[in-house]
């Protein structure tokens, strides 16, 4: 079970309203967990999720990485183009849908090790920071509204990130179950953690 799918059904279990959405997500609503499909790189579609479901009051963003990993100029331009957008862009235009509709809500992002990449993280530790330098602006310039959070998450496995970089550098991962961000999420949730940069406590982080 992926990341997303994993928290929403523990979230749901807890009785909060969850909307799960993705490029490939069926159509789906049973109970307080809905599921929708969209692209978040186009800012309708995200308006149109959120005049269905209300203003979020927590948000977790965790768009994997796809095809982030190898040598830069090896990469494909269409692979970068789609992790940029994806990751960085569909980011940017979730947190400006939020603050055009008011909310106020926890917005947490899902990401890797902010140090210094091998070469063959280059693309994936430019965004990384990209989305970090999105959350201090967030926090600095809107925070009576928005509480961003980068959560170090560790590698997941089985998971699609894990497998595109084992694909793409054949360095084998020791990766951990989903559940291993759930105490750390949950206590970010219960507002035990400042807005910012929350720190991974378990497994290796790429």
């Amino acid at each position: 079970m992926s990341m997303g799918r994993l928290i929403g059904r523990d979230l749901a279990q807890r009785n909060w309203q969850v909307w799960l959405y993705s490029r490939s997500a069926i159509h789906y609503d049973k109970g307080n967990l809905h599921k929708r499909r969209i692209d978040v790189t186009d800012a309708r579609q995200i308006e149109s999720l959120f005049a269905e479901c209300g203003d979020p009051t927590l948000a977790i963003l965790s768009a994997d990485t796809g095809n982030a990993f190898g040598l830069l100029p090896d990469i494909p331009a269409a692979d970068v183009r789609s992790f940029v957008a994806t990751k960085v862009l569909g980011s940017i235009l979730f947190v400006q849908e939020l603050l055009r509709r008011g909310a106020c809500a926890k917005v947490v992002f899902l990401g890797g090790r902010l140090d210094q990449k091998s070469k063959d993280c280059m693309l994936y530790g430019t965004v990384n920071h990209a989305i970090m330098g999105l959350i201090e602006e967030t926090n600095r310039h809107y925070g009576s509204k928005l509480q961003g959070y980068y959560l170090e998450t560790p590698v997941i496995w089985p998971s699609r990130i894990a497998h595109a970089y084992v694909r793409a550098t054949g360095t084998p991962v020791d990766g951990q179950p989903p559940s291993v961000v759930w105490d750390t999420l949950l206590a970010i949730i219960e507002g035990k953690h400042m807005p910012g940069f929350v720190a991974c406590t378990q497994g290796r982080v790429l």
